[in-house]
């Protein structure tokens, strides 16, 4: 009984996560930018139920400023959101909410009082340059530890002059165990669900690959990157293999298995002109 549950709960939050994944999904995107943005609406939007009891919270405690900066993610994110559904521009999207993961939680710490009074809050800005490493160039993700790292160093400047919020000792250790440990919780989800979309796009290639390819090639393009032209030229046995070559081409004569190594060319090359 509790194995059919938890089986029927997994089901149910792989629906959940597919639904959220399709949002700002083109026709025309390729697979690298079908994951991005599928990882991307996992990860901001995936933080909402999060961003809205962290405001609550602070907001029982007595820390309304405090309570107002994830309160904004949680009115603007699902704005954002609805517009990249509507827009499919990754680029924006992905800017504005990588920004927002990164300043909110520093400023989150500021309003606290620093570091240690906000139970190492500034933790969940780390998910910026993460997020970036995984829907973003590389080049990209420069810039967002940078910036990470340029908020620690400001951070810690301006500590010893930031008023300190009025929060109980039990209060700031339970959150110092939720901030570090749901932090690293959903890095571990994060990672987790990008390998698995990116081992099923994979998969999905290599049996396209076998469905239209000869074996040999198929294995030659997997094995380096190149065009398929040219993996069909570094191994033309492929191309005049008896079980797919035509009848008057099973001969064994030079001008026979140069027509026919010709003639596979030039169909793979339609075929890479067409990816």
């Amino acid at each position: 009984m509790q194995q059919a549950v938890h089986h029927r709960i997994i089901a149910r939050s792989k629906r959940l996560l597919d639904l959220a994944g399709s949002i700002g999904l083109d026709a025309r995107d390729n697979d690298e930018t079908a994951l991005r943005k599928r990882v991307a609406v996992v990860l901001f939007g995936g933080t909402l139920p999060l961003t809205i009891a962290w405001s609550a919270i602070y907001l029982a405690v007595g820390a309304p400023l405090a309570a107002a900066v994830p309160g904004f993610y949680s009115v603007i994110t699902p704005i954002n959101t609805l517009i990249f559904a509507r827009t499919r521009n990754l680029g924006i999207y992905r800017f504005t909410q990588l920004l927002l993961v990164l300043i909110l939680p520093w400023l989150l710490m500021i309003s606290l009082g620093g570091f240690r009074q906000s139970s190492a809050v500034v933790v969940w800005a780390a998910l910026s340059p993460l997020g970036a490493l995984l829907i973003d160039d590389l080049r990209g993700t420069l810039f967002w530890i940078a910036g990470f790292i340029a908020l620690l160093i400001v951070g810690a400047i301006l500590e010893p002059y930031l008023p300190q919020a009025n929060l109980p000792q039990a209060f700031i250790t339970s959150f110092y165990v939720l901030n570090v440990g749901v932090v690293i919780s959903i890095t571990f989800g994060l990672l987790y669900y990008f390998v698995d979309r990116r081992n099923f796009f994979q998969l999905r290639a290599e049996m396209l690959l076998l469905n239209i390819l000869p074996k040999e090639i198929s294995e030659a393009l997997k094995a380096s990157p190149r065009t398929i032209a040219s993996a069909a030229t570094v191994t033309p046995s492929a191309n005049v293999s008896a079980t797919r070559m035509p009848r008057s081409c099973r001969s064994p004569t030079p001008a026979n298995v140069g027509k026919s190594a010709a003639t596979s060319r030039t169909r793979l090359r339609r075929i890479s002109s067409s990816q």
